[in-house]
Protein backbone atom coordinates (compact mmCIF):
# COMPACT_ATOMS: atom_id res chain seq x y z
CA UNK A 1 0.00 0.00 0.00
CA UNK A 2 2.97 2.68 0.74
CA UNK A 3 5.87 2.76 -1.26
CA UNK A 4 8.96 5.10 -0.31
CA UNK A 5 10.18 5.56 -3.66
CA UNK A 6 13.00 8.28 -2.52
CA UNK A 7 16.27 7.21 -2.38
CA UNK A 8 18.33 7.65 1.10
CA UNK A 9 14.61 8.39 2.58
CA UNK A 10 13.72 6.23 5.75
CA UNK A 11 10.78 7.96 7.63
CA UNK A 12 10.78 7.06 10.85
CA UNK A 13 7.72 5.98 12.21
CA UNK A 14 5.92 4.51 15.25
CA UNK A 15 2.98 1.56 15.36
CA UNK A 16 0.18 4.17 15.56
CA UNK A 17 1.65 6.61 13.31
CA UNK A 18 1.17 3.75 10.50
CA UNK A 19 -2.43 2.66 11.81
CA UNK A 20 -3.59 6.70 11.42
CA UNK A 21 -1.93 6.10 7.28
CA UNK A 22 -4.04 2.98 6.91
CA UNK A 23 -6.98 4.66 8.28
CA UNK A 24 -6.54 7.90 6.11
CA UNK A 25 -5.88 5.46 3.18
CA UNK A 26 -9.46 3.92 3.75
CA UNK A 27 -11.12 7.10 4.39
CA UNK A 28 -10.00 8.86 1.40
CA UNK A 29 -11.54 5.85 -0.98
CA UNK A 30 -14.44 5.36 0.79
CA UNK A 31 -16.40 8.31 -0.18
CA UNK A 32 -16.99 8.74 -4.40
CA UNK A 33 -16.31 12.68 -4.73
CA UNK A 34 -16.49 15.07 -7.91
CA UNK A 35 -13.12 16.80 -8.51
CA UNK A 36 -14.76 20.08 -7.28
CA UNK A 37 -15.55 18.55 -3.87
CA UNK A 38 -11.73 17.16 -3.80
CA UNK A 39 -10.15 19.53 -1.32
CA UNK A 40 -12.94 19.82 0.95
CA UNK A 41 -12.75 15.92 1.01
CA UNK A 42 -9.37 15.32 1.18
CA UNK A 43 -7.83 17.92 3.64
CA UNK A 44 -9.84 17.38 6.85
CA UNK A 45 -8.10 13.49 6.45
CA UNK A 46 -4.96 15.16 5.96
CA UNK A 47 -5.83 17.25 8.99
CA UNK A 48 -5.87 14.69 10.81
CA UNK A 49 -1.72 13.93 10.11
CA UNK A 50 -0.57 17.22 9.47
CA UNK A 51 -0.97 20.45 11.46
CA UNK A 52 -1.08 23.19 10.22
CA UNK A 53 -2.71 26.62 10.06
CA UNK A 54 -3.76 27.07 6.63
CA UNK A 55 -3.53 24.73 3.44
CA UNK A 56 -3.98 24.66 -0.54
CA UNK A 57 -4.62 22.72 -3.50
CA UNK A 58 -3.59 23.10 -7.23
CA UNK A 59 -3.99 22.09 -10.68
CA UNK A 60 -2.01 23.70 -13.11
CA UNK A 61 -2.20 22.36 -17.00
CA UNK A 62 0.73 24.71 -18.41
CA UNK A 63 0.00 23.04 -21.97
CA UNK A 64 -4.00 24.52 -21.94
CA UNK A 65 -2.80 27.32 -19.76
CA UNK A 66 -5.27 26.31 -17.37
CA UNK A 67 -5.56 26.60 -13.10
CA UNK A 68 -7.61 25.72 -10.57
CA UNK A 69 -7.30 25.86 -6.97
CA UNK A 70 -9.24 25.85 -3.34
CA UNK A 71 -7.39 27.07 -0.13
CA UNK A 72 -8.46 27.12 3.47
CA UNK A 73 -7.83 30.72 4.25
CA UNK A 74 -8.61 33.95 2.64
CA UNK A 75 -8.48 37.43 3.59
CA UNK A 76 -8.70 40.84 1.45
CA UNK A 77 -5.41 40.99 0.99
CA UNK A 78 -4.56 37.82 0.21
CA UNK A 79 -4.66 37.91 -3.70
CA UNK A 80 -2.16 40.33 -4.24
CA UNK A 81 0.31 38.59 -1.89
CA UNK A 82 -0.16 35.78 -3.98
CA UNK A 83 0.67 38.04 -7.36
CA UNK A 84 3.47 39.02 -5.69
CA UNK A 85 4.78 35.38 -4.74
CA UNK A 86 4.60 34.71 -8.61
CA UNK A 87 6.78 37.40 -9.55
CA UNK A 88 9.67 37.05 -7.24
CA UNK A 89 9.60 33.40 -6.87
CA UNK A 90 12.25 32.12 -9.76
CA UNK A 91 14.59 34.08 -7.30
CA UNK A 92 14.26 31.10 -4.97
CA UNK A 93 15.78 27.73 -5.64
CA UNK A 94 12.89 26.48 -3.27
CA UNK A 95 10.63 27.70 -5.96
CA UNK A 96 11.68 26.59 -8.89
CA UNK A 97 10.64 22.89 -9.71
CA UNK A 98 12.17 20.74 -11.92
CA UNK A 99 9.56 18.37 -13.65
CA UNK A 100 12.08 15.50 -13.73
CA UNK A 101 11.77 15.55 -10.07
CA UNK A 102 8.08 15.77 -9.89
CA UNK A 103 6.12 13.57 -7.39
CA UNK A 104 9.26 13.52 -5.22
CA UNK A 105 10.18 13.82 -1.41
CA UNK A 106 7.80 16.57 0.11
CA UNK A 107 9.56 19.92 0.98
CA UNK A 108 10.65 22.23 3.25
CA UNK A 109 12.04 25.81 3.57
CA UNK A 110 15.05 24.42 5.33
CA UNK A 111 15.69 21.90 2.96
CA UNK A 112 17.92 24.76 0.90
CA UNK A 113 18.47 27.54 2.87
CA UNK A 114 19.23 28.34 6.57
CA UNK A 115 15.77 29.94 8.99
CA UNK A 116 18.40 32.79 9.35
CA UNK A 117 18.62 33.49 5.69
CA UNK A 118 15.22 32.57 5.05
CA UNK A 119 14.02 35.19 7.44
CA UNK A 120 15.88 37.74 5.01
CA UNK A 121 14.04 36.71 1.74
CA UNK A 122 11.64 39.19 -0.02
CA UNK A 123 9.58 35.86 0.07
CA UNK A 124 9.35 35.55 3.83
CA UNK A 125 9.45 39.58 4.42
CA UNK A 126 6.64 40.86 1.97
CA UNK A 127 4.60 37.96 1.08
CA UNK A 128 4.94 34.96 3.68
CA UNK A 129 5.24 37.00 7.14
CA UNK A 130 2.35 39.74 6.53
CA UNK A 131 -0.22 36.71 7.08
CA UNK A 132 1.72 34.88 9.86
CA UNK A 133 3.48 32.39 7.87
CA UNK A 134 6.37 31.49 9.10
CA UNK A 135 7.14 27.48 7.67
CA UNK A 136 5.53 25.60 5.00
CA UNK A 137 5.37 22.18 3.59
CA UNK A 138 4.55 20.96 -0.02
CA UNK A 139 3.92 17.79 -2.05
CA UNK A 140 4.09 17.95 -5.58
CA UNK A 141 2.88 15.54 -8.03
CA UNK A 142 1.52 15.05 -11.21
CA UNK A 143 -2.01 13.48 -12.09
CA UNK A 144 -2.03 10.21 -13.22
CA UNK A 145 -2.29 11.32 -16.75
CA UNK A 146 0.76 13.24 -16.77
CA UNK A 147 -1.14 16.48 -17.72
CA UNK A 148 -1.22 18.82 -14.52
CA UNK A 149 0.76 19.14 -11.46
CA UNK A 150 -0.73 18.65 -8.91
CA UNK A 151 0.52 20.60 -5.27
CA UNK A 152 -0.21 20.17 -1.75
CA UNK A 153 1.13 23.40 0.93
CA UNK A 154 0.62 23.32 4.36
CA UNK A 155 1.52 26.61 6.15
CA UNK A 156 1.73 27.24 9.95
CA UNK A 157 2.74 30.01 12.35
CA UNK A 158 4.40 29.93 15.32
CA UNK A 159 7.95 28.86 15.89
CA UNK A 160 7.96 25.15 15.35
CA UNK A 161 8.70 23.80 11.75
CA UNK A 162 6.96 20.58 10.44
CA UNK A 163 8.65 17.45 11.18
CA UNK A 164 10.04 14.84 9.72
CA UNK A 165 7.21 12.79 10.71
CA UNK A 166 4.71 15.10 8.79
CA UNK A 167 6.30 15.14 5.68
CA UNK A 168 6.62 11.13 5.56
CA UNK A 169 3.02 11.42 6.27
CA UNK A 170 2.77 13.40 2.86
CA UNK A 171 5.37 11.62 1.27
CA UNK A 172 3.51 8.21 1.84
CA UNK A 173 0.14 9.22 0.78
CA UNK A 174 0.97 11.20 -2.38
CA UNK A 175 0.75 8.00 -4.75
CA UNK A 176 -3.02 7.42 -3.29
CA UNK A 177 -3.52 11.36 -3.21
CA UNK A 178 -2.70 11.22 -7.27
CA UNK A 179 -5.28 8.43 -7.50
CA UNK A 180 -7.86 9.45 -5.54
CA UNK A 181 -7.59 13.08 -7.65
CA UNK A 182 -7.66 10.57 -11.64
CA UNK A 183 -10.83 8.94 -9.57
CA UNK A 184 -12.70 12.45 -9.05
CA UNK A 185 -11.61 13.60 -12.73
CA UNK A 186 -13.18 10.03 -14.34
CA UNK A 187 -16.04 10.40 -12.15
CA UNK A 188 -16.63 14.07 -12.95
CA UNK A 189 -15.95 12.99 -16.80
CA UNK A 190 -19.00 10.83 -16.77
CA UNK A 191 -20.68 12.17 -14.09
CA UNK A 192 -20.83 9.00 -11.99
CA UNK A 193 -22.09 6.77 -14.86
CA UNK A 194 -19.70 4.31 -15.60
CA UNK A 195 -19.46 1.80 -17.91
CA UNK A 196 -22.68 -0.87 -18.07
CA UNK A 197 -23.07 -4.19 -17.33
CA UNK A 198 -23.13 -4.52 -21.16
CA UNK A 199 -19.60 -3.08 -21.42
CA UNK A 200 -17.94 -4.64 -18.95
CA UNK A 201 -19.27 -8.59 -20.08
CA UNK A 202 -16.54 -7.60 -22.89
CA UNK A 203 -13.30 -8.41 -20.01
CA UNK A 204 -14.88 -11.96 -19.75
CA UNK A 205 -16.69 -11.16 -16.60
CA UNK A 206 -19.81 -13.13 -15.17
CA UNK A 207 -23.36 -11.31 -15.86
CA UNK A 208 -23.41 -11.05 -11.80
CA UNK A 209 -19.80 -10.07 -12.01
CA UNK A 210 -20.46 -7.28 -14.21
CA UNK A 211 -23.33 -6.32 -11.97
CA UNK A 212 -21.17 -5.77 -9.32
CA UNK A 213 -18.80 -3.79 -10.70
CA UNK A 214 -21.16 -1.82 -12.55
CA UNK A 215 -22.58 -1.15 -8.66
CA UNK A 216 -19.17 -0.94 -6.94
CA UNK A 217 -17.55 1.95 -9.52
CA UNK A 218 -20.61 3.87 -8.46
CA UNK A 219 -19.11 3.85 -5.15
CA UNK A 220 -21.34 1.52 -3.51
CA UNK A 221 -20.21 -0.06 -0.71
CA UNK A 222 -20.33 -4.26 -0.49
CA UNK A 223 -23.62 -4.13 2.08
CA UNK A 224 -25.47 -1.79 -0.23
CA UNK A 225 -24.39 -4.20 -3.34
CA UNK A 226 -25.89 -6.72 -1.93
CA UNK A 227 -28.95 -5.35 -0.85
CA UNK A 228 -29.47 -3.50 -4.57
CA UNK A 229 -28.81 -7.58 -6.13
CA UNK A 230 -30.60 -9.52 -3.19
CA UNK A 231 -27.15 -11.18 -2.26
CA UNK A 232 -25.39 -11.74 1.07
CA UNK A 233 -22.36 -9.68 1.81
CA UNK A 234 -19.78 -12.85 1.05
CA UNK A 235 -21.17 -13.00 -2.01
CA UNK A 236 -20.36 -9.68 -2.89
CA UNK A 237 -16.88 -9.87 -1.78
CA UNK A 238 -16.17 -13.79 -3.55
CA UNK A 239 -17.56 -11.96 -6.82
CA UNK A 240 -15.23 -8.72 -6.21
CA UNK A 241 -11.84 -11.56 -5.78
CA UNK A 242 -12.81 -13.01 -9.28
CA UNK A 243 -13.04 -9.78 -10.58
CA UNK A 244 -9.89 -8.87 -9.11
CA UNK A 245 -8.34 -11.84 -10.95
CA UNK A 246 -9.94 -11.28 -14.15
CA UNK A 247 -8.66 -7.18 -14.43
CA UNK A 248 -5.15 -8.15 -12.56
CA UNK A 249 -5.81 -5.58 -9.97
CA UNK A 250 -5.00 -5.81 -6.61
CA UNK A 251 -7.49 -3.94 -4.48
CA UNK A 252 -11.09 -2.22 -4.76
CA UNK A 253 -9.68 1.11 -5.72
CA UNK A 254 -7.20 -0.19 -9.15
CA UNK A 255 -10.76 -2.10 -10.11
CA UNK A 256 -12.83 1.33 -9.99
CA UNK A 257 -9.75 3.22 -11.60
CA UNK A 258 -9.61 0.80 -14.70
CA UNK A 259 -13.56 0.71 -14.42
CA UNK A 260 -13.88 4.28 -15.46
CA UNK A 261 -11.14 4.28 -17.78
CA UNK A 262 -12.91 1.67 -19.73
CA UNK A 263 -14.24 3.09 -23.85
CA UNK A 264 -17.86 3.01 -24.03
CA UNK A 265 -18.96 0.83 -27.06
CA UNK A 266 -22.84 1.38 -25.24
CA UNK A 267 -22.06 5.50 -23.81
CA UNK A 268 -24.54 6.59 -26.38
CA UNK A 269 -27.12 4.20 -24.27
CA UNK A 270 -26.07 5.77 -21.53
CA UNK A 271 -25.94 9.37 -22.29
CA UNK A 272 -22.37 9.86 -21.15
CA UNK A 273 -18.89 11.32 -22.20
CA UNK A 274 -16.44 9.36 -23.75
CA UNK A 275 -12.94 9.28 -23.21
CA UNK A 276 -10.38 9.07 -25.92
Amino acid sequence: MFNLRFAGYSPRLRDRDWVALFRAVEDLYATPVMLDDLPLHVFPILDRLIEADSAAYSEVNNKERRMRGWISRIDAGFPAALRHYDRIKDNHEFSRRDPAIRGGLPRLITDFISIQQYRETELYRDVLRPYGVEWFLDGITTSLQGSEIITFVFWRSGRRNFSERERAFLALLQPHLQRVHELARLRTLHREHPPSTKDLLRWSLTSREAEVLHWVARGKSNGEVAIILGLREQTIKNHLHAIFLKLDVKSRPAAILKTLRMPRRSSRELGVLVEN
